[in-house]
C-alpha cells in the first residue's frame, strides 16, 4: 500500500503549508505601557476603602456585577482588528487587575507576587467573563444566534460572520491557522453557555466562580509559594461563600448547587488544557512570528 502524503512528508494535512525552516518575519508587539497602567492599578489599592465591613465576595461583587455593569444597547462587530485585539487585552488585563485589589488578602502580598498572579490569571478570568456575559445577553435576547459571544464591555461578535485579521500573528490567511487558535469559529464553550443560563448564579456566586477557577489555576501553574497562598485564598472564599449560603439565601444544604458552579468552572479548566497541544505545535513548526515584549503574559493563551 503506497504510503499517505501525510505520513511521507511526516506532517499532518492541517500543517502541510508550514515549513519550520523557512525565514520569518517577526513582529515584536511591545507591551511596556500596559504593564505600567496594570501596575499603577496595583499599587493604588482598592476603590472602597480599607474601613469597609463587607465580606471578601462582596467587595468584589460590588467591583464586578456583569448584570449591572453589561451595556443593554451594543452593536455586534463584523470585523475584529488587531487594534480590536489589543483593546480586550487591555480591558481583561486592567479589570482584573482592580477587580484583586478589591481583595483583602491579595492586597498584604508584595507588589511583585502581585504582578506575577495578575500575569497569569488574567486571561482565565476573561474566559468566564465571557460565558458569564453571553448568558446574560442571550437571556436579554440581545443576541440574535448561538454563534454570537458577549463580552461584559459590551463588545458582541458573530464568530461565523467575524473577519478577522490575522496578518499581525502569522503569515498565513485566518484559514490556514485557524485550527490553532482555539478553533476561532467553533468556541470551544459554546454549550457551557446553556449551563450558564440554567444555572443563572448571583453576583456572589459568579464572582467566587472567578476567584475559585482564577486561584486554582495560578496555583497549579506556579507550585510552590504561590500554591500555598492560592490555597489560603480559596478557604478564605469558600467559607465567605458558606456564609452567604446559609446567612442570605437560607441553604444548608447547598452541595449540588456548589457542584453545578464548579462543573462550568472546571470546563474552562479543561478548554485550556486541550489548547496546550495546539501551542505546542504551533511553536514547533514556528507558525506564529509575533514576539511579545511580555510572553509570560500570554502562557496558555494560545499565542
Amino acid at each position: 500500500m503506497p504510503q499517505s502524503f501525510d505520513k511521507f512528508v511526516g506532517r499532518p494535512q492541517f500543517v502541510h503549508f508550514c515549513d519550520p525552516d523557512a525565514p520569518t518575519s517577526s513582529k515584536f508587539i511591545d507591551l511596556t505601557f500596559l504593564m505600567e497602567k496594570g501596575e499603577k492599578i496595583l499599587k493604588s489599592g482598592p476603590s472602597w476603602g480599607p474601613h469597609s465591613n463587607k465580606g471578601p465576595l462582596q467587595k468584589l461583587a460590588n467591583f464586578h456585577n456583569v448584570f449591572e455593569k453589561m451595556p443593554r444597547n451594543m452593536a455586534t462587530n463584523s470585523t475584529f482588528s488587531p487594534g480590536d485585539c489589543s483593546d480586550c487585552w487591555e480591558y481583561y488585563f486592567l479589570t482584573t487587575a482592580t477587580w484583586l485589589t478589591n481583595f483583602d488578602e491579595f492586597e498584604k502580598l508584595e507588589h511583585p507576587m502581585k504582578m506575577r498572579i495578575l500575569f497569569g490569571i488574567w486571561h482565565m478570568w476573561g474566559r468566564l467573563d465571557k460565558l458569564a456575559s453571553t448568558a446574560l445577553a442571550r437571556r436579554r435576547n440581545q443576541l440574535k444566534v448561538k454563534s454570537e459571544i458577549a463580552q461584559s464591555n459590551g463588545l458582541f461578535l458573530d464568530v461565523d460572520k467575524l473577519e478577522l485579521d490575522v496578518s499581525w500573528l502569522c503569515n498565513y490567511s485566518l484559514e490556514e491557522v485557524e485550527f490553532f487558535i482555539d478553533g476561532f469559529r467553533q468556541w470551544d464553550l459554546m454549550e457551557t453557555v446553556e449551563m450558564f443560563i440554567e444555572l443563572d448564579p448571583s453576583p456572589i456566586e459568579l464572582n467566587y466562580m472567578l476567584a475559585q477557577m482564577s486561584f486554582y489555576y495560578a496555583g497549579n501553574r506556579f507550585q510552590g509559594e504561590i500554591l500555598e497562598i492560592m490555597e489560603r485564598f480559596q478557604q478564605i472564599l469558600s467559607d465567605d461563600l458558606h456564609q452567604y449560603y446559609v446567612n442570605e439565601r437560607k441553604m444548608n444544604n447547598y452541595s449540588g448547587r456548589l457542584m453545578r458552579l464548579m462543573k462550568i468552572n472546571n470546563a474552562v479548566q479543561e478548554s485550556v488544557r486541550k489548547r496546550r497541544p495546539k501551542t505546542e505545535i504551533a511553536k514547533t513548526l514556528n507558525i506564529f512570528t509575533a514576539e511579545f515584549s511580555h510572553p509570560e503574559m500570554f502562557f496558555d493563551t494560545g499565542f
